[in-house]
């Protein structure tokens, strides 16, 4: 047992001992690092600007700082080490704030950070939750230039992320997913799910995410009954929203025109005019609801019996 703690801690020295390899701009890798525990002055920002692509291989790790066993081991007994071995070591610097500061930095540089995308979608499931709304925020403007490979393999995380509690990171998230269309197959029932939140700035965001999906892509997953499930939703907007996808991708249309057919019966103008405007999309696969439609051509109020009028017509060409 002696010799293994010996071992450990051989092994602990050695790594929080070893010479800081070569100097960038000055810096051990190390006291770069360790720079990120302070608080990020705008001098401290143009430091890590000024190092260029250099600094982006070494905040990517920093994104985990803390979280592997050899870290938090190291911060939870140097205070118990020895005084000359205290002397020769590091003193534990916060893990929190370098990782906070590392997502913060890597948002301000000014070269490519692709390569640090999945190290920012594993820090969404951060334990602390401003780490987590720095990380959505850094990967809300990095997305876009992603490519398709990249985004496939951020999707995952940003799928876990969009339940996050943070309404920030949550709003910051489903961004993200808007804007990959080329994963619309899993990323449009997820999509369709946020927009049941109370939250109206969350519902509206998915809402203009899902306006993005791929509808072609969309169709292959299993979004129909998700955006069913939609149609019931008391926000008009997203009501119409997913209305307008189902017609236009007609996963399953005898169910999807018989859900539009019980819509009409809603004492709601807002809600019937949706159904009647969408079950013109359909056409003559529309045939059922022509009953109905014609009590609504007669009962309804105005711009639904216009409507109404019009979607006959179309169905019975």
């Amino acid at each position: 047992m002696l010799v293994l703690g010996v071992v450990i801690l051989a092994g602990l020295c050695w790594y929080f001992l070893r010479p800081g390899a070569r100097r960038i701009h000055g810096r051990t890798r190390s006291e770069w690092i360790a720079s990120l525990a302070t608080g990020m002055s705008a001098t401290n920002i143009d430091q890590w600007r000024g190092l260029g692509p250099d600094a982006v291989p070494m905040l990517i790790p920093a994104l985990r700082q803390g979280e592997s066993p050899a870290q938090r081991w190291y911060r939870d007994h140097w205070y118990g080490f020895p005084k000359w071995l205290r002397k020769h070591t590091s003193f534990p610097q916060d893990p929190v704030s370098i990782r906070l500061n590392s997502a913060l930095i890597l948002g301000s540089l000014r070269v490519d950070i692709s390569a640090a995308a999945p190290a920012l979608g594993r820090a969404l499931q951060d334990e602390n939750p401003d780490v987590r709304v720095n990380a959505s925020l850094v990967l809300k403007s990095l997305v876009l230039k992603l490519n398709p490979g990249a985004k496939a393999r951020l999707v995952p995380d940003l799928l876990v992320a969009i339940q996050d509690p943070d309404q920030n990171v949550c709003g910051n998230v489903i961004q993200c997913l808007g804007d990959c269309p080329e994963e619309s197959r899993v990323i449009t029932p997820a999509l369709a799910k946020a927009c049941d939140t109370p939250a109206q700035t969350t519902r509206y965001l998915a809402v203009q995410s899902l306006k993005k999906m791929d509808l072609t892509e969309a169709a292959r997953g299993d979004a129909a009954p998700a955006l069913m499930h939609c149609l019931g939703n008391g926000d008009m907007v997203v009501c119409m929203t997913a209305a307008q996808m189902l017609s236009a991708m007609k996963c399953d249309p005898k169910r999807e025109v018989a859900v539009f057919t019980e819509m009409l019966g809603d004492y709601r103008p807002a809600r019937q005019r949706i159904a009647v405007v969408a079950l013109g999309k359909y056409g003559a696969e529309a045939a059922s609801a022509v009953p109905s439609l014609q009590r609504v051509a007669e009962t309804g109020e105005p711009r639904v019996r216009e409507a109404a009028s019009n979607t006959l017509v179309q169905i019975q060409k």
